[in-house]
């Protein structure tokens, strides 16, 4: 009966996070706990990381009507493969959060602008 007690506490004193966030807050735990310079390093390579695909995403999106609650269908998956695959080879293989921004790259395949797709790997290039 105590057990069960204690085990309920725990389970309603934990924060809930976003799937793609838990690697940062386990980081963060770990560097917490051990104060230990290698720790340390790969919670900044994390941050680092997550600061560089806010920054390129943010450069796409300038300019597209991005913010629509509208439900994405994607109808170009051959635009939307090449974006992807060329995000890949050119700036870095998607994590758990930059995959949150792949809606991004289906959005500038779907705007009907066919100078979108080539602008986003010229910011591709550029930047990564």
């Amino acid at each position: 009966m105590i057990k069960r007690q204690i085990s309920k506490v725990e389970s309603e004193s934990k924060t809930s996070y976003d799937s793609r966030d838990i690697k940062m807050h386990n980081l963060f735990e770990r560097y917490a706990k051990s104060g230990a310079a290698e720790d340390l390093a790969e919670l900044k390579k994390e941050l680092a990381h997550r600061e560089k695909a806010e920054a390129f995403f943010k450069q796409i999106t300038t300019g597209l009507e991005l913010e629509s609650n509208d439900e994405l269908k994607v109808q170009d998956y051959d635009c939307y493969r090449f974006l992807v695959n060329t995000y890949e080879k050119t700036c870095e293989k998607f994590s758990d959060y930059s995959l949150k921004y792949a809606k991004v790259l289906a959005r500038v395949c779907e705007t009907g602008n066919p100078d979108a797709a080539a602008n986003a790997v010229r910011i591709m290039q550029a930047t990564c």
